[in-house]
C-alpha cells in the first residue's frame, strides 16, 4: 500500500516506514524509514490529537482492507 501525504509531498511504501503520532506533538502523523529507507516525514498535521488518532486507524483500517493507496485527509475533511 503507497500513503499519500496530506498535501501530496510524499508518497511512500507504507511496508518500507514506521507511522506514528509524533511523541511530542500528537497533532502530527510522522513516518521513518527502515530497510535502508532513511528519514522521516510529517505525513499529516491535525488541529487536534483525536483527528490524528482517527487517521491513524483510518490508515490500518485501509491496509486491512488490502487498499493500494491511502491518501491523508486535510484537516478541514476531518470531523469529530
Amino acid at each position: 500500500m503507497r500513503l499519500i501525504s496530506q498535501y501530496g509531498e510524499s508518497d511512500i511504501p507504507y511496508e518500507r516506514i514506521v507511522v506514528e503520532l509524533n511523541k511530542k506533538d500528537k497533532t502530527k502523523i510522522i513516518g521513518y524509514g527502515v530497510d535502508g529507507f532513511d528519514g522521516h516525514w510529517t505525513l499529516a498535521k491535525y488541529s487536534t490529537e483525536e483527528k490524528a488518532r482517527i487517521v491513524m486507524g483510518m490508515i490500518r483500517n485501509a491496509y486491512k482492507a488490502e487498499r493500494k493507496c491511502f491518501c491523508f485527509p486535510r484537516d478541514e475533511e476531518m470531523e469529530v
